[in-house]
């Protein structure tokens, strides 16, 4: 499969553009300079605590001090994320994928939040494309699926929205905001925790399309709220990469669509394979279907939609021989 090849390709662009451009153009001197106060006692430990408030400062730079766009770039970026990392989960739930190492979005989500989401989630896309491919939905263990969808919208979706919300009178003191924004650093970590007691209390909803479906909503909204902006402004969105970077929005700018483009570029390739792979529909039509979708819903919606589209084409055999099978008997 030759699409598959070229997903390394982007795992090297991400890191040209989250390394060495920032480097080359001296991002941090430009973190230095800023005059964002956070919060800079976190643990103790010198380089730890210099870590959280670089981090800190950044996504309060995206979504409270910087400019408008810099706050929408974030709503659609984390929006879209959001259904990728719910695919992430789905294959991680898969009966024999459960306790790999190498499958968990727990591994995966902390090295993206270290290194980069747009360096590593191709390189997860490369290696486990074959395996993604082979498993149908009924390989998900009912409590495993019934703990997705909770554990998603509980580690993920509400440290968004606590994020997303200003600090204010009626909302959250400066200091404790922060400790918000830090805590939004571990979502891999609140999704696993929360999965791990949603299947011990076996409670949830145990349908995988229900999973798919409220990732695909909450990409899509995200995406589609980018349109109530002018649309002659949404450029600064998706210019190239390598103009200057003069503030922190700039820097912020340029980190967020290194990820959009990147991550989500490799993610269409990657479910673009996946559904070519199957032989059902011609990769043309295939490929036009996605890149529609990737306009009007946005990527994240796209990808989500893919994979849910794939279960059934993977279950609808396995039905049909399970049935052929009782009739038999």
């Amino acid at each position: 499969m030759v699409l598959k090849y070229t997903i390394p390709l982007f795992a090297l662009c991400g890191i040209y553009a989250f390394w060495v451009i920032p480097t080359v153009q001296d991002f941090a001197q430009i973190f230095l300079n800023s005059n964002i106060p956070v919060k800079q006692s976190w643990t103790g430990i010198s380089p730890v605590d210099m870590g959280f408030s670089f981090l800190v400062k950044f996504f309060v730079a995206a979504v409270q001090e910087s400019d408008t766009y810099s706050r929408l770039a974030t709503i659609v970026l984390l929006s879209n994320s959001y259904a990728l990392f719910t695919v992430l989960c789905v294959v991680a739930g898969k009966a024999n994928n459960r306790g790999k190492l190498s499958m968990s979005p727990l591994l995966w989500g902390m090295m993206g939040q270290s290194c980069g989401f747009c360096i590593a989630l191709p390189i997860y896309m490369y290696l486990h494309l074959h395996k993604s491919a082979n498993a149908g939905p009924s390989s998900v263990p009912a409590p495993v699926a019934g703990a997705l969808t909770p554990s998603l919208i509980l580690g993920f979706i509400v440290p968004t929205v606590l994020m997303l919300t200003p600090p204010g009178p009626n909302t959250f003191s400066d200091n404790t905001y922060h400790i918000l924004v830090a805590g939004w650093q571990f979502f891999p970590v609140w999704i696993t925790l929360s999965q791990t007691l949603f299947e011990k209390l076996g409670c949830g909803c145990g349908k995988l399309g229900f999973t798919y479906f409220q990732a695909m909503l909450v990409a899509a909204a995200g995406h589609c709220y980018m349109f109530s902006y002018p649309l002659e402004n949404l450029w600064t969105l998706y210019q190239p990469l390598f103009a200057q970077a003069e503030n922190m929005s700039d820097v912020v700018i340029h980190i967020f669509k290194a990820d959009y483009w990147i991550t989500f570029g490799a993610g269409v390739i990657w479910v673009l394979s996946l559904s070519a792979g199957r032989g059902l529909v011609s990769k043309l039509v295939t490929a036009v279907v996605m890149a529609l979708g990737c306009v009007l819903v946005g990527p994240g919606a796209v990808i989500a939609g893919a994979f849910w589209w794939n279960e059934k084409c993977v279950d609808t055999p396995r039905q049909g021989k399970v049935q052929e099978a009782s009739k038999c008997e």
